[in-house]
């Protein structure tokens, strides 16, 4: 660099550092400046998701079931139900997971068994919410449930299914809300407190609807 070359310092929030030459655009390199300073801004402030998604198979229930189900799915968990109706694109996405996701799947199927099987058998295997009837016998059920010891809750009600697994989800929005606030990760636990809460109120917004037609 040329002694005689004049330089402007510039110092960022953050107490960086940044040298320009005088010779340069000084509007151009304060515009670029800032536009980094504001881009590592944004980065700083955002939350990581703390979303907790269910997966709903919709391919393996039947057009009846899947019509009872889904509205009431939609209504306790909103925009974290996540619908899929390609088998071929959630074969190769659920069995490529690294995480525990939450599934919703319909044991109607040999293909739908195959699926259970293989999603008890990863490494991280998910919480499963099955739509069938439970074997009948106590040796029945004990086989079955050690053998697809991934799932959480089964049922052929489609409203008993979808409450267990609101409740489910309510309490894990719960915890988590806990573990962020521990971590003094204020957005993330309001957030998963907030969902809770949601899940709750739709919850009894049910129950009250389910009493008032008699159910």
């Amino acid at each position: 660099m040329d002694a005689d070359m004049n330089l402007i310092e510039f110092s960022s929030r953050e107490g960086e550092q940044y040298l320009f030459s005088s010779n340069e655009s000084i509007d151009k390199l304060f515009l670029k400046t800032m536009r980094t300073e504001i881009e590592k801004e944004i980065l700083s402030e955002q939350t990581p998701s703390s979303d907790i998604d269910v997966h709903f198979l919709d391919f393996s229930f039947s057009r009846e079931i899947s019509q009872n189900i889904m509205p009431i799915l939609s209504q306790f968990l909103g925009k974290n139900l996540k619908v899929f109706q390609e088998e071929k694109e959630e074969y190769d996405q659920l069995l490529e997971r690294t995480d525990s996701p939450i599934i919703v799947l319909a044991l109607s199927t040999d293909d739908n068994r195959i699926l259970l099987e293989k999603l008890c058998s990863n490494d991280q295997s998910p919480s499963i919410y099955l739509f069938g009837s439970e074997p009948t016998t106590t040796t029945e059920k004990e086989i079955f449930f050690n053998k697809y010891h991934s799932i959480c809750g089964m049922s052929n009600n489609p409203d008993d299914l979808a409450a267990q697994l609101a409740i489910d989800v309510a309490m894990k929005n719960h915890i988590l809300g806990n573990q962020y606030a521990r971590e003094n990760n204020k957005n993330c636990a309001e957030n998963n407190y907030d969902q809770c809460i949601e899940i709750l109120n739709q919850l009894d917004n049910f129950s009250k609807k389910n009493v008032d037609n008699g159910h």
